[in-house]
C-alpha cells in the first residue's frame, strides 16, 4: 500500500524542494499579472536537440479573442472592430 501526506498546491511549492527553480528545470518562476510571482511547472520532456521549452505566465482573460476569432471563425479585421466598437469582445 502506497500512502503519504495529502498535499495542496500550495504545500508542495512551498515544502517541497524537488520544485525548487534553481535545483528543478522543470519548474521556473513566473510573473502572472494581477496574481505576483510564484513556481509553475513546465514540460517534463526534454531533447537533446531541442532547447526547453520556456514556461510563461497564462494569457490575461480575453487577450487572446481576436486572434481565436479570427483564426477559428474567419473573422476579418472589419468584423473584429465591429465587435470591439460594440462592446462584445
Amino acid at each position: 500500500m502506497c500512502w503519504g501526506p495529502y498535499r495542496s498546491f500550495r504545500g508542495l511549492v512551498e515544502e517541497d524542494p524537488r520544485v525548487d527553480p534553481d535545483r528543478n528545470p522543470m519548474w521556473a518562476l513566473v510573473e502572472q499579472p494581477g496574481i505576483g510571482t510564484y513556481p509553475a511547472p513546465g514540460s517534463p520532456l526534454s531533447f537533446s536537440s531541442l532547447p526547453r521549452v520556456p514556461v510563461t505566465a497564462a494569457p490575461r482573460l480575453g487577450a487572446d479573442t481576436g486572434d481565436v476569432l479570427a483564426e477559428v471563425l474567419d473573422l476579418g479585421e472589419e468584423d473584429l472592430a465591429a465587435l470591439r466598437g460594440a462592446g462584445t469582445i
